[in-house]
């Protein structure tokens, strides 16, 4: 069996006794990575420079075609017309610059509210509707805005009107409630006193003035005015019923009218006789004596 012979390549001496190594061939993604060109999402941003890649704002951009459409964006805004918002403490020339470019009508007087339905129970009046119109104005209301202020206000208004008067109701009935626990079945009859004295020493103006207030459903001043009554002759304390008839006197309490009443109405007595003397006059009294028991207001 013949051996083969081998033979190896000359190796050229190290002259200088160090120990010889190889170097490795970089590859091109190490390369990528040692530059800071990493393939990923935004790979393309790995053609700008270094200042432009690490840019925060071109981060979120993942294609060439991402970045270009965000610039047509930006193109199509920048091409409005722009209105600079000046600082807090800017002078009002320049506020009033911007107002008049958000659409404000160039004097308080172009706003028109003639056309807008007020709310039941508001009357409309010039002279609040003109300050309504210079406050408006001077804060830089469009109409658009004027106008929806405008109905709003008036709505807040209605509402207030009708929860006064609601709250006026409710006392009224309060008061005279109270004024029926504490007089009994007197209560209409020193009603009727307080009403007449009312009659007799209040004017239109006065009167005006207690009903606009509630103060005629006032137990104080029901109670003055009945001790007022009171004291006044017989022959001018009359009582004007619904129907504004003078001739009923009602001076007299409940308790004795319901006396009365029953005597009237006694069995045999010429109330039950149509044809009987007195028949008209005992009907008559009857009817006034009823009043007076079960009640005839003096307010409505």
């Amino acid at each position: 069996m013949s051996e083969e012979a081998t033979t190896q390549e000359p190796v050229e001496p190290n002259l200088g006794g160090a120990p010889t190594t190889q170097e490795p061939q970089q590859t091109d993604t190490v390369q990528q990575v040692l530059h800071g060109k990493d393939s990923g999402a935004n790979e393309f941003l790995q053609q700008f420079p270094d200042e432009l890649r690490d840019n925060p704002t071109l981060q979120k951009f993942e294609s060439t075609e991402d970045l270009a459409k965000s610039y047509i964006n930006l193109q199509s805004v920048l091409g409005r017309d722009k209105i600079t918002i000046p600082d807090a403490d800017a002078p009002e020339e320049q506020w009033s610059e911007v107002y008049n470019r958000l659409g404000r009508p160039e004097t308080a007087d172009s706003y028109d509210f003639s056309e807008i339905q007020l709310p039941e129970g508001v009357e409309r009046q010039e002279q609040i509707d003109n300050s309504f119109k210079e406050v408006a104005h001077k804060l830089g209301f469009n109409p658009m805005q004027a106008t929806a202020l405008y109905e709003w206000s008036n709505q807040m208004a209605a509402q207030a009107v009708a929860n006064e008067a609601s709250a006026l109701e409710d006392m009224k009935h309060e008061n005279m409630q109270s004024l029926q626990n504490e007089w009994g079945k007197d209560f209409q009859y020193n009603l009727n006193k307080a009403n007449n004295a009312m009659k007799a020493f209040a004017d239109e103006s006065v009167m005006q003035v207690l009903e606009q207030t509630g103060l005629n459903y006032h137990p104080g001043i029901i109670k003055m005015m009945h001790q007022i009554g009171a004291s006044l002759d017989e022959d001018t304390t009359r009582y004007l019923n619904n129907e504004g008839d003078p001739s009923a006197q009602y001076d007299m309490s409940a308790a004795d009218a319901q006396k009365e009443l029953t005597e009237l109405m006694s069995k045999g007595s010429p109330y039950w006789k149509p044809n009987a003397p007195g028949h008209v006059a005992a009907k008559q009294r009857v009817e006034m004596l009823n009043k007076i028991v079960h009640g005839v207001g003096i307010v409505s």
